[in-house]
């Protein structure tokens, strides 16, 4: 992992672990000004050793710290968390566009180009000549699921996959990679299946689903 810095791991310790507002503020004030500085600028680091945290929840730090960050350093921490939690099949966004759902014309598909996605399923009909779809947990949605994209959007590592999965190949040939609590082998439905069963809001599949969530370690940083 690429080394970040004694200011940047500071900050991650505090957005990422149980460590308090007190300690963050001892921490801040414990840190070389001149390192500090260069890291975030000087108007940024004044504004952070200058802050009464007393007065200040956790969340609103988180926010403050974020507020005073440029959008690299945001996907900085980001991503470093998602390097972290590697029980999660990731990949890197490599295309914005590809054929929709008919294949008879291209249009985005509402994903950043260079940005690490977390998937929950995946359909790989290549096999059969047939195109294959993701599902990611979307951060940008309260951590609930995007809808089916295509794969081909993505670079996936597929050589290492965790305990969390389980892997099934149908009679049409197409592979399916998915949570292992939302199996049928796992998760007895009310409907279909357990996508239908969340998606109508039924309460046992939505607990299952942000229990998954936090299995995986995927945490919002910023609240």
């Amino acid at each position: 992992m690429e080394e970040k810095g004694s200011i940047f791991c500071g900050l991650f310790e505090f957005l990422s672990s149980d460590q308090t507002v007190r300690e963050f503020q001892q921490w801040v004030y414990a840190q070389n000004s001149t390192e500090f500085e260069k890291w975030s600028g000087d108007e940024e680091y004044l504004v952070l050793v200058s802050t009464a945290y007393k007065d200040l929840s956790k969340v609103q730090v988180k926010q403050l710290i974020k507020s005073l960050l440029s959008n690299a350093q945001v996907n900085d921490f980001e991503q470093e968390l998602i390097q972290r939690n590697r029980k999660a099949i990731i990949g890197k966004c490599i295309n914005e566009e590809a054929p929709n759902y008919e294949g008879s014309e291209l249009r985005k598909w509402g994903v950043v180009l260079g940005k690490t996605y977390q998937f929950l399923s995946i359909k790989d009909g290549s096999t059969e000549g047939n195109r294959s779809y993701v599902n990611f947990i979307d951060p940008e949605n309260d951590f609930y699921p995007s809808g089916f994209v295509p794969m081909e959007l993505f670079e996936i590592n597929l050589e290492v996959i965790s305990e969390v999965y389980d892997q099934n190949r149908d009679e049409k040939g197409t592979t399916l990679i998915e949570i292992a609590d939302f199996s049928v082998r796992n998760f007895i439905p009310r409907h279909y299946s357990f996508w239908e069963d969340f998606y109508d809001d039924d309460v046992k599949a939505v607990a299952a689903y942000f229990e998954v969530v936090k299995k995986l370690g995927i945490i919002n940083l910023w609240s």
